[in-house]
């Protein structure tokens, strides 16, 4: 189930590199969603499963070094990739965003990418 996306790596890559206005993270995918959210390694395979409504790894904490997008669309996962890119506010993992969220990178502190409604 696990999967990548190279389109939605390179936007993100992008929008961080260059920064510029924010954008509708929906405009950078292309299968339907109606919900987001994202978790990083190390997160415990049961808060995966409390935030997403179902187990997504076998092992007792998510251990890939890549960031986990997932993207529900009537209370079922649809997609759960791994994308490759540490670049994300910490704080902003491990919660469910509707699918009018934006991306954009912060102007502030560290300049990273944050999820915003």
């Amino acid at each position: 189930m696990l999967t990548s996306d190279d389109k939605l790596t390179d936007e993100l890559s992008a929008l961080y590199r260059d920064g510029g206005e924010s954008v509708p993270l929906k405009s950078l995918t292309d299968f339907e969603w109606d919900e987001f959210g994202f978790v990083s390694e190390g997160t415990p395979a049961t808060k995966i499963e409390e935030v997403f409504g179902q187990r997504l790894t076998q092992d007792k904490f998510y251990l890939n070094s890549t960031n986990l997008f997932v993207f529900k669309k009537d209370g079922q996962v649809v997609r759960a990739i791994m994308l490759p890119l540490d670049v994300f506010v910490a704080a902003d993992s491990g919660k469910l965003y509707p699918d009018t969220v934006r991306v954009e990178k912060e102007t502030e502190h560290l300049q990273l990418l944050r999820f915003t409604l």
